[in-house]
This record gives structure tokens, C-alpha cells and sequence, in this order.
């Protein structure tokens, strides 16, 4: 049947057809006992959208199906979505909203191929909102804008309780989280303004009145071990629901409140502090205080402070015999260096020489490969996929092969040379005494920590020196 012959379909005709349908859709929705869509009434629905957009003017209804789409929502969301999720509070609202999001999702998917021919033609051509653009858009001025505020407080209500020992949904708070950033269509503004920036306030109140309780009660070791224990438990709340972006900002905020902001009074506790750990050699207590000062800006200068003032006092006290106090230095200052290394090695990554080798045996493998199926595969072939040979097969083959043999021969040349160049193990330049194979454990510009060892002699007392020398 041609267009011509075709029977024209008036507006509202169509439109009860299609209300029928769009009834039907809202019914499996709410649970309603239906039956489900068949092949033959999806077919009969999208017909009656393309004939009524492809009707000659003024019977082409494009323009007025495509507000009509809109209404559809708008009607459903008004009489059933808004008044079942303002019917409920705090976590029984996130669970109705989380539902109702699940649902309104749903419908845009079935009403958009309903009314896909509006997206390739009409929509396409105007540069409308698309289909799915409008559900999203519809769902975000009448849902979300009415219950972000009250959707924001509930989860973060949840997050506290959380942090004070409760059990929590975490996929419920995920997936309300999750509608926070699909309905920025995209970006990101719609979490960070309307949930996260609350959130991180209320986690910097949080830990502040934590912080002003444990800096108290509790010695240094202890308040420190509640600090790694609270920076361990975001950066698994991250994980659990939180948007992968909130975690930088989440940790410094945790960092600010427990660790900045109380750093000075917490190295000075008279028995437990700075002092207290490097005196008794609390190796495990001086790594985390490392660990977890070293990522804050500054973080590191108060502690080394202290550690020079100790070990200007410890130097002092041991006039007499320098090597001790040169000994318990490069131990205590062992500490942090280890420390460091430990800190930094997860941060790593692999090194250049190991990506370099990688890299070189995967293009060796496939250099070879390519060379000989150059090499041996039949020119029959190599011509049928677009190969041919430059200027002739031998040099196409043979110029590849010299140069292989003459890479072999500089690494042979290069082994040999090397080999000639080492020191024999019985060579007396392979020798070195206790110090010169020590590391350097100070920087060179710190000429305080930089002394070179005191020679043995200096550990003999004067006295014994007379004695031995002169008979005194």
C-alpha cells in the first residue's frame, strides 16, 4: 500500500491506540497483573507512530507526538511516582526512590523504541532532546529536585551510623549514589554539589569532635592507630559506594581534622610522643607516624625537628666515645628511611628497566614472526594479501638477516669487553672495609647527621692510652 492509499490517522486516534499501550507499560510497572508485550503489539505501536510522522502536512503529527511523549511522563510521575516517595522517609524513601529510578529507567527504555522513528527523523533534524534525554530530563525537574535534599541527609545519616559500628545497606546507598551522578547526564555536577560537598562537611564535623575526644584520652600510639583505622575505613567506603572522585578529597578531609590540626600536641604527649617512641625504639610506632604524616604537606618537618634536637642532645652526652651516639643515629634515622621506601614502593610502579625489557622482547617476538613469514611464506600469498618484495626477494631477506647477525655480534663484542673490564673476585680493588660499604643514611647537605665514622683509636680512653704508651 502506497502513501497515497494509505489511511490517514488523526491525532486523537492514534493517540488512544497509543495510550492503551503506554497504560499498559505503567501496569507491569506498578505490578499490576498484565500481560506482556508480544511481538505483534510492539510492532502495532511503533506502525502507528511511523504512520502518523510520515503523513503528508498538516497530518504529520511529529511535533505534537513529541510533546505528548514528554506529557506521558510528566502525568505518570505527578499521580504515582511523587506522592509514593514523599509517602516515605529516610531509608524506606532512598529504598522508593532507588525502585521508582529503576522503573522510570525501564519505561524510557520501551516508550523510546515505541517512539524511535521521532529519533531518527524528526528529533535528528530539529536538534531536540533525544527520546531518552527527555525521560532523564523529566525524572530530574519533577523527582529529583523534590527529594535531593531529603535523599542527601538520609544517606548521610547512614554513612554516620556506619562509621559508629552499625550495619548499613551499602548497595542501597550505591545505588542512590548512583542516581545522584547518572542525572548529570554525563558530569559530575549534580553529586559534587548536591551531596558531596555536604558530605565532606559533615565527615570534617565528624572527626573533629572524634579527634577533640581521642586527643585526651588517648597516648600517642593509640590515637594514631584510631587515625590509620578511620583512613582505612573511607577509603573502603569509597569503594563500597562512594564515586571514585570523592576519595582524594574524602582522605584530606580526614587527614585535616585528625592529624593537621592536632600534629604538634600529639608529638609532644610527655610520655608517649615523638620523644617518648625515638627514645625507646618503637620501630612500629615511628613507621606509622610516618606513614601517616608523610602525606600531608609539611607533615614530616615537625617530627624531624624533634628527631634533630634528640640527637643533638644524645651527641653531647657522649663526648667521650662519638661512635655510640654515631651508631643509635643511623639506626633511629634507619627508621624513617625504611619507612619511606616502604611508603613509596606501592606508588612504584614497575621500573623503566623492566618496562624496557618487556617492551623489547614483545617486539622481538614480533619481529621475528614478521620476519620469517617474509622470509618463507610462498610469494603467492604475500601477493594475494598486497606484499610484494624490495628490490628483489634476496635483499627483501637478506638485509634483515645481516642485520641480525651483526646486532649478535656487538652483543657478543659488548659481553666480552665487559668480561675483560671486571675485577677479578682475588683483586685487592674488590676489597672494602665495614664503612665504605655502608649506605649513606643522611643527606649530604645536613652536616649535623653527615659525620663520617670516628676511627677505632677513638673509642680507647685517654687513660688507657697513658697507660699502655708511657706506664702511667
Amino acid at each position: 500500500m502506497t502513501m497515497a492509499e494509505r489511511k490517514v490517522i488523526e491525532l486523537e486516534q492514534g493517540w488512544d491506540f497509543m495510550r492503551k499501550g503506554i497504560s499498559k507499560l505503567i501496569n507491569l510497572l506498578e505490578g499490576v497483573p498484565e500481560q506482556q508485550f508480544n511481538p505483534e503489539e510492539y510492532m502495532m505501536l511503533y506502525t502507528t507512530i511511523y504512520n502518523m510522522c510520515t503523513q503528508k502536512p498538516p497530518q504529520d503529527y511529529s511535533q505534537q507526538l513529541y510533546d505528548r511523549y514528554r506529557e506521558s511522563f510528566e502525568e505518570y510521575i505527578n499521580e504515582i511516582v511523587l506522592p509514593a516517595i514523599r509517602d516515605k522517609h529516610d531509608e524506606f524513601m532512598l529504598r522508593e526512590l532507588v525502585g521508582r529510578w529503576d522503573n522510570h529507567k525501564v519505561m524510557v527504555r520501551w516508550l523510546s523504541r515505541f517512539f524511535n522513528y521521532l529519533d531518527r527523523y524528526f528529533i535528528a533534524r530539529r536538534s531536540l532532546p533525544g527520546l531518552c534525554d527527555v525521560g532523564l530530563i523529566c525524572f530530574r525537574d519533577l523527582v529529583y529536585s523534590d527529594v535531593k535534599h531529603n535523599a542527601k541527609e538520609a544517606v548521610i545519616v547512614l554513612i554516620d551510623k556506619e562509621r559508629e559500628g552499625e550495619q548499613i545497606d551499602r548497595a542501597l546507598l550505591k545505588n542512590v549514589l548512583g542516581i545522584f551522578v547518572e542525572i548529570g547526564m554525563g558530569g559530575m555536577e549534580s553529586y559534587e554539589n548536591d551531596f558531596e560537598a555536604s558530605m565532606l562537611e559533615d565527615t570534617a564535623g565528624y572527626y573533629r569532635r572524634k579527634a577533640s575526644s581521642w586527643i585526651e584520652e588517648d597516648s600517642c600510639p593509640n590515637y594514631m592507630l584510631q587515625a590509620e583505622e578511620c583512613l582505612k575505613r573511607e577509603r573502603e567506603r569509597v569503594g563500597h559506594y562512594l564515586h571514585a572522585s570523592s576519595e582524594q578529597k574524602l582522605l584530606e578531609k580526614v587527614q585535616h581534622e585528625l592529624l593537621t590540626q592536632y600534629e604538634q600536641q600529639l608529638l609532644e604527649k610527655e610520655h608517649s610522643g615523638c620523644r617518648a617512641l625515638l627514645r625507646d625504639d618503637k620501630v612500629d610506632d615511628l613507621s606509622r607516624m610516618y606513614r601517616l604524616f608523610c602525606k600531608i604537606t609539611t607533615g614530616l618537618d615537625p617530627i624531624a625537628n624533634i628527631f634533630k634536637k634528640l640527637m643533638a642532645v644524645d651527641s653531647s652526652s657522649s663526648v667521650a666515645s662519638p661512635r655510640p651516639a654515631l651508631s643509635v643515629s643511623r639506626e633511629r634515622a634507619s627508621i624513617f628511611i625504611v619507612g619511606e621506601g616502604e611508603g613509596d614502593r606501592s606508588k612504584q610502579g614497575a621500573k623503566p628497566a623492566e618496562v624496557y625489557g618487556f617492551v623489547g622482547s614483545i617486539s622481538t617476538i614480533v619481529g621475528a614472526v614478521l620476519f620469517f613469514g617474509w622470509a618463507y611464506l610462498p610469494e603467492s600469498w604475500l601477493y594475494s594479501m598486497g606484499i610484494t618484495y624490495y628490490p628483489s626477494r634476496y635483499w627483501a631477506v637478506a638485509f634483515p638477516a645481516y642485520a641480525i647477525m651483526l646486532i649478535v655480534f656487538i652483543c657478543i663484542a659488548y659481553t666480552s669487553l665487559n668480561y675483560i673490564a671486571t675485577i677479578p673476585p682475588d683483586s685487592w680493588n674488590s676489597l672494602c672495609d665495614e664503612f665504605t660499604s655502608a649506605p649513606v643514611m643522611f643527606p649530604a647537605n645536613d652536616a649535623a647527621l653527615n659525620e663520617r665514622p670516628v676511627d677505632p683509636i677513638s673509642d680507647i680512653p685517654i687513660t688507657e692510652v697513658n697507660r699502655m704508651m708511657f706506664g702511667l
